[in-house]
């Protein structure tokens, strides 16, 4: 631009001007690169406590109660305020730990599941971990939003069959996760499946004593567990119906009977209270909810676009 601009070059009357512009924001953006706070559009630069700089791209970016995450194509981050470093710490020993009862198992579930790529700390006292992802996979806010606002119940079928799949592992595992919403589940528009990826930060054993969890768990905890403080399958039961509620257009459910958000067999499911019990809860699902609202099982296609999710940072 400089070469362009020069006045030996170019005629223009205001040549001379645009040159000390072009200049000045040279200078901004040299001093900027060297104190690591260069921000081009769609990529995070972040510089670890090791020295090492790491580059994220990214086509979305959220806060959340811990500090904010950003995803793109294939990686989603999360950048953790070090004051949560316990909770940071919780997730990433929960994740590890994840184990599967055989090969069928594990090539079933680990693809619902977080894939850690990378996990570091930043000089400027964030906590990282990396996550690995498909272009197909979006957040499951991003996709209510995009569709605006709320979600055609053949599709937020699919969305919950694969929610109330991923609660049968857990339930298998011993483990709850206690953080299940439209901002922590992703979802595969094309695929049909969902993805448990945000929110382990407040996972725990099942019976051992809860922590910490987050506003949108504590405002729709049944009373007793919030009084006990103990891990229950039950509160992940009870958080998807909440996210199935929510896809619908209505969180407390109260309002989708008179709409007619969605068959009336489906409505009674996800207002009523949970068994207590993941493999109760999809059986019931399945084999008398769904058949019940929709009939006979066939694949209904969301079209939807990467644009029409992505917004501009």
């Amino acid at each position: 631009l400089a070469m362009l601009w020069h006045p030996d070059r170019n005629q223009h009357p205001k040549a001379n001007s645009v040159l000390a512009q072009i200049n000045r924001l040279h200078v901004v953006a040299l001093k900027r690169i060297k104190a690591g706070a260069w921000h081009a559009p769609g990529l995070m630069e972040l510089t670890g406590a090791d020295g090492k700089k790491r580059r994220i791209r990214y086509r979305c970016r959220h806060t959340f109660e811990l500090g904010e995450f950003v995803y793109g194509d294939t990686a989603l981050a999360y950048l953790v305020r070090n004051e949560f470093a316990d909770l940071f710490e919780n997730a990433r020993k929960r994740i590890a730990g994840l184990q599967y009862r055989d090969a069928a198992m594990d090539k079933e579930m680990r693809r619902f599941l977080p894939k850690v790529q990378a996990v570091f700390e930043t000089n400027d006292d964030l906590c990282v971990m990396v996550l690995e992802k498909t272009p197909d996979v979006f957040l499951a806010r991003d996709v209510k939003d995009a569709l605006g606002g709320k979600v055609d119940p053949k599709h937020v079928a699919w969305m919950q069959s694969a929610a109330h799949n991923i609660a049968c592992y857990l339930e298998f595992s011993g483990l709850t996760h206690n953080a299940i919403a439209l901002d922590t589940t992703f979802v595969s528009p094309e695929f049909h499946s969902g993805l448990l990826l945000g929110g382990w930060w407040y996972a725990a054993p099942f019976g051992s004593r809860l922590n910490a969890l987050p506003d949108h768990t504590y405002d729709h905890a049944p009373h007793d567990i919030l009084r006990d403080k103990r891990a229950q399958y039950r509160l992940d039961l009870t958080l998807l119906r909440v996210m199935g509620r929510e896809l619908l257009g209505d969180a407390t459910g109260m309002t989708l009977a008179g709409t007619k958000a969605a068959p009336q067999p489906m409505i009674d499911f996800l207002r009523r209270p949970t068994t207590g019990s993941a493999r109760e809860d999809y059986e019931l699902w399945t084999s008398t909810v769904l058949p019940a609202s929709f009939g006979k099982r066939r694949f209904v296609k969301l079209d939807l676009k990467p644009s029409d999710v992505y917004q501009e940072d």
